[in-house]
Order: C-alpha cells, then structure tokens, then sequence
C-alpha cells in the first residue's frame, strides 16, 4: 500500500544502520523497506538538523513528530493556496464555458510552482467531497406535511 505509516522501530533501526555507514541495500534488507524508501528517509533525516545518536536518543513520538512537520512544512503554503482558489474555482465553474483546464491554466499564471492538472484535479474532486451540501426548508409549522417513504424489496 503507498505512502503507510512506517513504524517507529523500522526507522530507528535505519537511523541506527546510516550510522554505522551501512549500503542502502543492507538497510533495506534489515528493515524490510524498498531502497527508494530508505533513500528518501535518508533525505528527509539529511535536512534535520541533528546528528544520528541525538535521533535515536529521541523517543518515537518526537521523531514522528520532527518528520511530520518537516513533510507538512513544504507543502501546506502550495496546498492552502490551491484550495483558496477552489473556493473562487467553484463560483467560476458555474459561468459557461468555464472549464477546469482554464481555471488550471488561470491557477498556474498566478502559482507558477503549483500543482499539474492531474494533481490538481484529485485536489478538486477531494476538496469538492469535504463541502458538506445542504439547505435549509423554511416552513410555517403545520402548513406542509414531509413523508419519506422507503420501499423495502427484501420483504417481498
């Protein structure tokens, strides 16, 4: 499955194993991860700014949450602009021949760092299915009568 949590023992294990100077395929093997995988943790733990003993002297909690904030910090500015401009995406879509390629086109000149179309659009399709719709009935009270039936097949 992609992108699943990895467990905090695994990782220190690695920490422990890039410290000895262990080859990417060693650590792979010892820790049952892909070598892309190990690579990019590599990389991830390279940008902190802490030596291998102070990361294994962290408790697990610490050290998910150094590598939580150093994924979020990149990429929170780029998203939060993104779903700011669905919001405004919305109301465009509903004029004619508005499309999504357009608002995609409209969305790189002003972000020219942003997401390509085929990101771009499951961000849509995501954020679109976060909006919860509803509306309200105004009403005077006994005026109308609201049933909803449910035909049950299975009783047949």
């Amino acid at each position: 499955m992609a992108n699943k949590p990895i467990v905090m023992s695994k990782l220190k294990t690695l920490i422990r194993l890039h410290v000895e100077s262990a080859s990417k395929s060693k650590m792979a093997r010892c820790t049952g991860m892909s070598r892309n995988t190990v690579k990019s943790y590599l990389q991830k733990i390279a940008l902190l700014s802490l030596s291998g003993e102070e990361l294994l002297n962290l408790q697990e909690q610490d050290l998910y949450k150094l590598l939580q904030e150093q994924v979020t910090q990149g990429s929170s500015d780029r998203l939060g602009d993104l779903y700011r401009f669905f919001r405004y995406m919305e109301k465009e879509l509903k004029k004619p021949g508005v499309t999504r390629k357009l608002l995609w086109q409209e969305y790189i000149e002003q972000f020219p760092q942003g997401y390509q179309p085929s990101q771009f659009n499951h961000h849509f399709v995501r954020w679109r299915g976060t909006e919860k719709p509803s509306f309200k009935i105004e009403h005077k009270a006994g005026d109308k009568l609201y049933i909803d039936y449910m035909f049950d097949v299975s009783k047949k």
